[in-house]
């Protein structure tokens, strides 16, 4: 295995790459006759990819959607990252099977640790974002 490491000029094309590599993966494994575990980060660096991932040639039926990160605030919440993936992904995403993290449980840390015995052994892709602030 090798490293690849790209530089883009701007956001805009940054935001192309990424989603042409997630959609290039995620038809690979559905090629394969495999699922497709993809796990993607909150924040709002990450918007305008998945918005290009929702007009790409997914085979979204074959995809399973997990979340590397989520606030604790009802659904719906615009500090949600659910709620970003929803807003950039569906409709086009619907057959996706989606996990989201559920963090409106009484017990936090009693939903986390469901959360984490529902991952898969391993993750097809993982995307993790850094903010603007380098966090």
């Amino acid at each position: 295995m090798s490293l690849v490491i790209e530089v883009f000029d701007d956001a805009e094309a940054t935001a192309r790459r990424g989603a042409e590599v997630i959609a290039k993966a995620a038809r690979s494994r559905a090629a394969a006759g495999s699922r497709f575990a993809f796990a993607a980060s909150g924040g709002s660096t990450p918007w305008r990819m998945f918005e290009r991932l929702s007009t790409m040639d997914v085979p979204w039926g074959m995809v399973d959607l997990f979340q590397v990160d989520e606030r604790i605030a009802p659904d719906g919440d615009p500090d949600r990252s659910i709620t970003h993936l929803r807003a950039a992904l569906l409709p086009e995403a619907a057959a996706a099977t989606w996990h989201p993290m559920d963090v409106t449980a009484e017990d936090p840390e009693a939903a986390a640790a469901a959360y984490a015995a529902s991952l898969p052994e391993r993750f097809d892709l993982l995307h993790l974002g850094i903010g603007p602030d380098g966090h």
